[in-house]
């Protein structure tokens, strides 16, 4: 054999120990798809042959060929790198459809290669992980209830080359479904126990198993896994306990496969706390109890009065509501309620409820001035349910001055005699029942003042020489003087404390207007009539949000005694918005004895809207009651433009007519002009009538047309105490 054939064999024959050497798992890929690594070999000198063994480089794969020329030596050799050791791999199944994979770190690792297969398949690469620290892995979208085996290794990546390690065993694991955990196990009542647990995905359903010793365990039932994660288990015995456990249960082919039992949990029926008590005060004598329901048979009702430790027995009942009757008004009770169940003939008590207390009360008295007369002044207020007396208090002062005791009564009104005239009283008043005594009511507010003057009529003799005049008695009223009038001023006729005088030497053909004044000291009150018998002692006002807030006391002391309000402002007949001072002046004209009706300044230009102006009028009423009648004011341009006389005649009717239906007077309001030109009053002529004529008031108002005038409008230019500026003063000539 020559020297390079020897040197030849030589080469094959290392080459092939360091793959014989070599792991085939760790270094198969690279072995086949990289190309052979160069080996060195130091040939010892031969006996023989005095020349030294040439360096031969290993031919590669594609090219077999051996240099005789020596090989340059390189200044280093490469480091030989060691295997990576092999990865500890465990799993663990995490639902119907997962399995979680980890293993433990490899610090040379840069990533890891995990393997998978299924019953008979071969290994195929699962997953590629690119980073050493990560060391968990969920296999997800899995079948369930099918072994699944793994394997990993770690890879070092160096220098673009990738070095893999040994795999780990084989590790087995089958998809299952997580097991159940308990949540709670409750008393829902003496004989009824809920379970409940937690959902599992994947689940199909439950079964729940009962056990009432350690050893023994019976079905209950089972739960949809569609349905809530709860079993209510009945019929139990109180105070007993019971051990609970869940399966759940995946269909598998039509079968159920189950779970591992869920840890167990247990609980003892007990008779349920009363939770949510209330009291009302359901009258004046009356507490009301409502709780919820707590499962028990029957409860019991117990109370408490303020101050006392002793608790007293009420009743028992089946429902879950109790009136308790006869308690003492502005008493505080507190009151507690208990459950109770009967079983094996003994009495069981659940935990009572939380203590609630209430005290039973009556209403605050509401009063109104009912009468003001000279010396004295009538409060009233309606009863007050329960009340037993009322305590009246006043002040002469003011509604925030010093309020004095007056007067205790069990009547539902109260005089306070001896008050001087003309002076403002305040009242408030309390109602008392047994150990309650309300606040005060509101304060009330009334004026001392001499009675109006009334029934003064005027007779003339056949002769007309003579006229007698006559008139009513009015209480604390001195004297009485006559005045007398020919349309050029009153002159003082006469004093009388009679209540008739006879005017006797009289020019026949003329027309007297006569006023008697009734005089208390410096108050009067008067009433006017003229020789004819036409009386016009009534006088009024109306007024609206222009007149600001007015004085009634005063307005009712200067002898006025009606008002017209306006209650609608607006130019629409859909309008809804009450004149700014029409609560005000309704309320305080009324307790000041100044009788009360409205008006409305009509843009209606059809039937229909003059119905929905009435409806609207009636609807801002509310219900009140009115002394004079609802007045249709009819004087607007824009209605006159707008229609023609048949039309207006029309509208007043249906004005009217909705008006009358609702309970209420109708007037119409409308001056001169329009009564003879633009209103057709013999179509009319059942109408009452509000004239607007300003002229002198001893000539009256001269309209001798359609429909009766009740009442007139003779200036806009008057003066009232208690107004400030001019205001419109009025005479009624009817007795509403």
């Amino acid at each position: 054999m020559n020297r390079q054939t020897l040197i030849k064999i030589t080469s094959l024959f290392l080459a092939g120990i360091l793959l014989w050497e070599t792991p085939a798992s760790a270094y198969a890929e690279e072995l086949v798809n990289e190309p052979v690594q160069q080996i060195i070999v130091q040939e010892e000198p031969l006996e023989e042959d005095t020349e030294s063994v040439e360096e031969t480089e290993i031919p590669s794969n594609d090219e077999e060929v051996i240099s005789e020329e020596p090989a340059p030596k390189d200044p280093e050799e490469p480091e030989e790198r060691e295997p990576l050791e092999k990865v500890t791999l465990y799993t663990a199944a995490s639902g119907y459809n997962r399995i979680i994979l980890t293993w433990e770190k490899n610090e040379r690792a840069t990533g890891y290669k995990i393997y998978r297969k299924q019953g008979d398949q071969e290994y195929s690469l699962l997953k590629n992980i690119e980073s050493g620290d990560t060391l968990r892995y969920v296999d997800t979208g899995l079948m369930f209830d099918t072994l699944y085996e793994y394997k990993i290794c770690a890879v070092e990546e160096l220098d673009g080359e990738e070095l893999a390690g040994e795999e780990s065993d084989s590790v087995a694991q089958r998809t299952t479904l997580e097991s159940a955990k308990m949540s709670s196990v409750d008393s829902l009542d003496y004989q009824t126990l809920q379970v409940s647990w937690n959902q599992v995905t994947g689940a199909d359903g439950y079964e729940i198993y009962r056990s009432e010793s350690d050893d023994q365990w019976n079905q209950l039932g089972q739960v949809n896994a569609d349905a809530d994660c709860i079993y209510v288990d009945k019929g139990l015995r109180l105070g007993r306990e019971y051990t609970y456990m869940v399966r759940a249960y995946r269909l598998n082919n039509g079968n159920r496969v189950y779970s591992d039992d869920s840890g167990t949990m247990s609980g003892h029926t007990e008779l349920q706390k009363v939770l949510n008590l209330k009291a009302t005060a359901a009258r004046y004598d009356i507490v009301k109890l409502t709780w919820d329901k707590a499962g028990a048979q029957k409860y019991q009702v117990w109370y408490q009065t303020e101050g006392s430790e002793e608790w007293k027995y009420v009743a028992t009942t089946i429902a879950t509501t109790y009136q308790v009757t006869n308690v003492i008004c502005g008493e505080k009770y507190t009151f507690k309620v208990r459950g109770i169940v009967e079983q094996d003939g003994n009495l069981n008590y659940g935990e009572d409820s939380d203590p609630v207390t209430q005290m039973t009360t009556i209403a605050t008295p509401s009063p109104k001035i009912q009468e003001q007369r000279y010396n004295r002044i009538k409060i009233g207020w309606p009863a007050v349910p329960g009340a037993e007396k009322y305590e009246v208090y006043y002040s002469p002062h003011s509604e925030n001055g010093e309020f004095t005791y007056v007067g205790t009564t069990s009547d539902l009104t109260f005089t306070h005699q001896n008050r001087k005239l003309g002076h403002a009283y305040y009242y408030k008043v309390k109602a008392i029942r047994q150990k309650y005594t309300t606040d005060f009511s509101k304060v009330v507010y009334g004026k001392t003042r001499l009675d109006a003057l009334t029934g003064l009529s005027a007779s003339r003799s056949n002769s007309g020489r003579t006229v007698t005049l006559s008139w009513n008695q009015v209480e604390g009223v001195e004297k009485y003087e006559i005045y007398r009038s020919q349309g050029d001023g009153y002159s003082k006729i006469a004093t009388v404390a009679s209540t008739t005088y006879k005017d006797e030497k009289l020019n026949r053909t003329t027309t007297y207007t006569y006023k008697v004044v009734g005089v208390l000291g410096s108050f009067t009150t008067e009433a006017t009539v003229r020789s004819n018998g036409e009386n016009i002692t009534t006088y009024g006002i109306d007024v609206s949000a222009y007149q600001g807030e007015i004085d009634w006391g005063d307005v009712a002391d200067s002898g006025i005694n009606f008002a017209m309000l306006r209650i609608i402002t607006g130019s629409s007949s859909n309008s809804t918005t009450l004149d700014t001072q029409f609560e005000n002046n309704y309320r305080r004209a009324r307790r000041n004895g100044v009788k009360v009706g409205v008006y409305r300044y009509s843009y209606a230009t059809t039937a229909s809207g003059a119905r929905r102006e009435a409806r609207k009028i009636i609807e801002a009423l509310g219900g009140r009651t009115l002394d004079y009648p609802i007045a249709m004011d009819m004087e607007a341009t824009s209605v006159l433009n707008a229609t023609s006389k048949s039309d207006r005649t029309r509208i007043v009717r249906a004005f009217k007519d909705e008006i009358e239906s609702a309970g209420y007077r109708f007037v119409l309001y409308a001056n001169l002009n329009w009564l003879n030109n633009y209103l057709d009053m013999n179509a009319l002529s059942d109408c009452e009538v509000w004239i607007a004529r300003y002229r002198d008031f001893n000539r009256g108002h001269g309209y001798t047309g359609g429909g009766k005038v009740t009442m007139w409008q003779y200036t806009s230019t008057g003066q009232v105490n208690g107004i400030s500026g001019n205001v419109d003063r009025d005479v009624s000539y009817k007795s509403y």
